[in-house]
């Protein structure tokens, strides 16, 4: 009994000192908290990373085509087209081939009337007194004497002046040396004076050495022989005047 006795107490002494332990440290730390200043909560901040939004466009809407119901073609409508469709190429042939009926015409009226003109100025005459007054004076340029090259070439532009003043028309495409040596030889005289002269025309024109000295006798002699014919021909008409007068004054004395 003793011995139950004895551990029953030691038992109780060790829960005894358990409790007074736990009560001293209760209350040192309640003096221990009301001696310390007071409690301060500091909150941290992080900074984590924010996720980027990503947007998806939706898909585009997708549309069906439809077919348009087939249209109902009416046998009268297709006729009336075609038949339009001939009158009008039948009208468009028609003014095409007027057209072209005018305009072959008017080229025939032109070509006529060009070759009438072309004709009348091939059967115009020259008028012989301008021509020969054109032939004085180109003698009387080269009988000045001088340099040879300009007195062949003011005794040509003479005779192209006549020319030019003899009352037949130029054509276009004539050159006025050409012309010039056109309207004299169809006065109807001999045309080697005046192609000599045109020769050495060309020389004193167109060379750089230009005229020689004995070029300004050709051609004096040149002119005088188209001045001479020309005269000539006046001394034919003069003589067949004076004989159609002579004529007809016997004519009447007879009558």
């Amino acid at each position: 009994m003793s011995g139950n006795h004895v551990a029953r107490r030691s038992h109780r002494f060790g829960t005894a000192a358990v409790l007074a332990a736990t009560t001293v440290l209760v209350g040192l730390g309640l003096v221990a908290a009301a001696v310390r200043p007071g409690w301060q909560v500091r909150y941290r901040t992080f900074d984590l990373p924010r996720p980027t939004p990503r947007f998806t466009p939706p898909p585009p809407p997708s549309f069906t085509a439809v077919p348009a119901p087939p249209r109902e073609t009416s046998t009268a409508g297709q006729t009336v087209v075609a038949v339009l469709l001939v009158v009008l190429i039948a009208v468009g042939v028609a003014v095409v081939g007027l057209l072209v009926f005018v305009l072959v015409r008017w080229l025939r009226r032109r070509l006529a009337a060009v070759e009438v003109t072309e004709l009348e100025d091939r059967e115009t005459r020259p008028q012989l007194p301008v021509l020969r007054r054109g032939a004085e004076e180109a003698e009387r340029r080269l009988l000045r004497g001088g340099d040879p090259t300009d007195a062949i070439l003011t005794a040509w532009l003479a005779l192209e002046e006549a020319a030019s003043s003899s009352g037949v028309p130029r054509q276009p495409s004539e050159t006025p040396t050409e012309f010039t040596v056109a309207v004299v030889e169809r006065t109807g005289i001999d045309p080697t004076p005046i192609r000599e002269l045109l020769r050495l025309y060309h020389r004193a024109r167109f060379t750089a050495a230009g005229a020689p000295a004995g070029d300004i006798e050709t051609a004096r002699r040149c002119v005088a022989e188209i001045a001479a014919a020309w005269r000539a021909f006046d001394l034919d008409a003069d003589t067949g005047a004076t004989a159609g007068s002579a004529g007809s004054r016997t004519t009447e004395e007879r009558s």
